[in-house]
């Protein structure tokens, strides 16, 4: 939604501009520049939103592997590196549902995450331990 409003603002100043200035070329510019901004950003938003079937199944397929790597154990199998490794795939995990929960809660971003990721769930790094 940001650069789509900037992209109408390049365009918009374009065209004050080459009213104030009837014999110059100066327009010309902002006015190719925010159309491109523009076009951008609405293929960047149709892409998300043809693939957000695919992004959101990608992202249930990757928890329900979290979850059952550390309910399971096979970390300890590979002593503390691998406990190690689980335990920064899970805190990118968590990383990663936090920056996208926040830009789809943006009113700029919000237009860029098509997917409802309220049904992801932070994963507790207490499960490590034995917790649920």
């Amino acid at each position: 939604m940001f650069f789509i409003l900037i992209g109408v603002a390049l365009i918009v100043a374009s065209i004050v501009v080459s009213h104030i200035r009837k014999y110059s070329d100066i327009w010309l510019l902002p006015f190719v520049l925010g159309f491109i901004v523009l076009f951008l950003s609405i293929l960047l938003g149709i892409a998300k939103f043809a693939t957000k079937d695919y992004t959101a199944g990608a992202l249930r397929e990757e928890y329900k592997s979290l979850i059952y790597q550390a309910k399971s154990k096979l970390y300890l199998k590979e002593n503390q590196i691998g406990l190690k490794e689980l335990a920064n795939q899970i805190q990118d995990w968590n990383e990663k549902l936090a920056g996208r929960r926040s830009g789809k809660e943006s009113l700029w971003t919000n237009i860029f995450y098509p997917i409802d990721y309220s049904e992801f769930d932070y994963i507790d790094m207490s499960i490590l331990n034995g917790g649920t």
